[in-house]
């Protein structure tokens, strides 16, 4: 399921995109915010989206490390999501920003977030129904 979801990732990060003539980036980091408070809003939605993009990678890593190693997690997303905007900046698909690591990983974050609350639910859940002696 991994597999497939980030073949998805890299399709609509990547490969979909249409290549311009030269590598597009922004170094600033955290532009997009100081862009939406002069007029942007249009970003918020690309903020928004770059975080949910990230939250099934946050739950998938968290369920192959059974929950151990949650800074693993974050970590492999951040590299991830790195080698994304790399990857679009090399192949002229798409624009490097630093934001768009930072919203990812903070998507990934999330996920991790996600798993232990579901985790924490459903061992309360398990307490509850085991019989008793």
């Amino acid at each position: 399921m991994l597999a497939f979801y980030l073949s998805f990732v890299v399709t609509i990060t990547v490969i979909a995109r249409i290549k311009s003539a030269k590598a597009q980036y922004k170094l600033a980091l955290f532009w997009s915010y100081k862009a939406i408070q002069n007029g942007r809003t249009e970003l918020r939605a690309e903020i928004f989206w770059n975080i949910v993009l990230f939250i099934p990678i946050g739950i998938l890593l968290s369920l192959i490390l059974a929950g151990k190693l949650k800074w693993l997690v974050i970590l492999i997303s951040m590299l991830l999501s790195a080698g994304i905007e790399v990857t679009q900046l090399l192949f002229h698909r798409g624009l490097f920003e630093f934001d768009d690591i930072v919203h990812n990983t903070l998507g990934a974050v999330t996920g991790v977030l996600v798993f232990i609350v579901f985790r924490l639910i459903t061992d309360k859940f398990r307490v509850r129904q085991l019989p008793r002696s």
